[in-house]
């Protein structure tokens, strides 16, 4: 059975601050596009710009932005039942998505309606 991992109410020691984080983030996006998995502006953009320490507030900034998982739920057994994917596979899903503004689904998703 997956268990969820008990998160405290805060995680990121108050000397995290924002610029430790961007730098972090830029060093992860520089490592990302020497080994070829970044290769086009958008997706550089992409991970220069969301903050991956935000969806992992349960390990230290620079866990979240190491070139690895982040483990998010444990089986019983201890076991990795769920994670963050490691960055290099999101560049390149997202290299492989081919972003440009024209794709993006927040310009082309039809307004939500609600049922009668």
């Amino acid at each position: 059975m997956t268990r969820p991992i008990e998160r405290p109410a805060v995680t990121t020691p108050p000397t995290t601050g924002i610029d430790e984080a961007g730098a972090l983030r830029h060093q992860l996006a520089d490592q990302l596009a020497t080994a070829g998995h970044i290769r086009t502006p958008a997706v550089d953009k992409a991970l220069r710009t969301v903050p991956r320490h935000a969806f992992a507030p349960e390990v230290p900034p620079q866990k979240a932005y190491a070139n690895d998982i982040v483990a998010t739920c444990h089986g019983d057994d201890g076991r990795i039942t769920s994670s963050i994917s490691a960055p290099w596979l999101q560049a390149d899903t997202l290299e492989a998505a081919r972003p440009s503004p024209a794709t993006a689904s927040w310009k082309s998703a039809p307004a939500a309606t609600t049922p009668p």
